[in-house]
């Protein structure tokens, strides 16, 4: 699961005295933690941020779908537990009304696997934050090589000109991707250059979340156990019929 940089779930919060860093910083640096005593590239100095400084916080327009991805098939594995549960509940109440023992083996069924659902969304629902923070860290990596590639590109037409007249050779990639950075503070030889560029968002697709992939399982599982206990019984009572 990725994000695409013109919609970064996270807002970079800055430390009393620093400005505020370009979108395209943000964009690109998702979630990085910047290490103690480190101040960004400006101009005139600042202070290191203080201990245990929060740089990231949500971005309400953003955070909302990017954390809905990793909620939606919490929902519902909490929806069917909740009924499959109901439905042993209903079996267990009717074996224990009619007399029939052959309801109570449907009845540990339905409760073994609604048990399930909802140990599994509610598992799901405590580690939401974490794993949606986790995600972005994993994808910033790529959104931002993919952002600095078009960006590259750009630069190297740009240039051309200027670097044919004067024989100087381009930044290597990493250097420019630190001259970037440089410039998302206002900083660097080549801001001017940097500054004005642009992505174009990459096409995601995001992949469904486990937690559907694992319910369709569950759900197959017990309707087969359902029909390996129900169906002798069937069987035997319409032969005996």
């Amino acid at each position: 699961m990725t994000y695409t940089p013109d919609r970064p779930p996270l807002r970079f919060v800055p430390p009393p005295g620093w400005p505020t860093p370009t979108p395209e910083w943000v964009a690109r640096n998702q979630g990085w933690q910047p290490p103690a005593g480190w101040t960004p590239p400006l101009r005139r100095p600042v202070y290191a941020a203080p201990p245990e400084w929060q740089f990231w916080a949500p971005e309400p327009a953003h955070w909302t779908p990017f954390r809905a991805t990793f909620t939606s098939g919490i929902t519902s594995a909490l929806t069917w537990g909740s009924i499959i549960l109901a439905i042993g509940v209903l079996f267990g109440v009717t074996a224990i009304a009619s007399g029939d023992h052959s309801f109570f083996g449907m009845t540990a069924l339905f409760f073994v696997f609604g048990g399930i659902r909802l140990a599994t969304g509610l598992s799901a629902r405590a580690t939401v934050e974490r794993r949606v923070r986790e995600a972005i860290r994993t994808a910033a990596p790529v959104v931002r090589h993919d952002v600095d590639s078009w960006a590259y590109r750009a630069y190297l037409d740009a240039t051309a000109g200027e670097r044919a007249q004067t024989g100087r050779p381009p930044m290597h990639f990493d250097e420019f991707g630190f001259a970037r950075d440089a410039a998302g503070w206002g900083a660097g030889a080549e801001s001017a250059i940097l500054a004005p560029m642009r992505w174009t968002a990459p096409v995601v697709t995001p992949k469904p979340p486990m937690i559907r992939t694992s319910l369709r399982i569950a759900l197959l599982v017990m309707i087969g156990l359902i029909l390996l206990v129900a169906l002798p019984g069937l069987v035997q009572s319409a032969l005996g019929g």
